[in-house]
């Protein structure tokens, strides 16, 4: 519940309800997000992934940044993205 989304031109959002509510705002079904270049680095409890996706006309790249709670889940802590100039 304490993740943070830092999409592009909009202020942090924070907590589950506020980037799912941006996600349903932003995210079209109809176009599935294609993960390529996925690169993992992991040290002890966190773990940092970069990678490059498309969606549609969008292509972007993200860093996201994974903890692991005391169960043992990987839950997400911060995710930045950033989208990628048009050709």
């Amino acid at each position: 519940d304490d993740a943070v989304l830092m999409p592009p031109g909009h202020t942090n959002l924070r907590g589950k309800e506020a980037i799912d509510a941006f996600v349903r705002q932003t995210v079209r079904p109809e176009h599935p997000f294609e993960y390529r270049d996925q690169k993992i680095e992991r040290d002890g409890d966190l773990a940092v992934v970069a990678s490059t996706f498309v969606s549609g006309d969008l292509d972007a790249k993200d860093v996201v940044v994974l903890r692991r709670e005391p169960d043992g889940d990987w839950r997400i802590a911060r995710v930045i993205y950033n989208l990628n100039a048009a050709p």
